[in-house]
């Protein structure tokens, strides 16, 4: 992951989003961005964007493992056609998690049910976490919620 800080006259898009995913199809190397700045006030100075760019995943991991510099490089490469980006970022950090987001590969569901499995041999034990249910934030919550609420009862 690389967060990056631009000047707004260095992107010719406007921004005005949350971020973006790029489809496998669009052959690029990035799989998405959020647009940090945008989300939380604060975030950047006045004048600046700051983005959250996500490299590697299940699609092309060994990029992860890339030095800073070499990803850097990649990223502002499809910033550039995607997002109108010229010139150098004006600040930069590089966080490398190699386990950050769980896939569902396609047999993911004997996964599921091995989870299931061991919850009912072990009564009590509820496993839950972005491994189960959605990766998102929000999905988190909600089986949170649901299982908080199930738990009650």
């Amino acid at each position: 992951m690389l967060i990056l800080g631009y000047k707004k006259d260095q992107i010719s898009h406007p921004l005005d989003g949350f971020g973006f995913l790029v489809p496998e199809k669009e052959n690029r190397s990035i799989l998405g961005a959020l647009i940090t700045s945008t989300l939380f006030k604060g975030r950047a100075p006045e004048g600046h964007h700051l983005l959250t760019i996500f490299i590697g995943g299940g699609r092309q991991p060994e990029l992860a493992e890339l030095d800073s510099d070499k990803l850097l490089s990649i990223a502002e490469n499809d910033l550039a056609d995607l997002i109108g980006l010229s010139g150098e970022a004006v600040f930069k950090d590089h966080i490398y998690w190699p386990n950050s987001i769980p896939q569902y590969h396609p047999e993911y569901g004997k996964v599921i049910s091995v989870f299931e499995e061991i919850e009912k041999r072990l009564k009590g034990l509820h496993l839950a976490g972005n491994f189960r249910g959605g990766i998102s934030v929000p999905d988190c919550i909600k089986n949170g919620l649901i299982l908080a609420e199930k738990l009650a009862r």
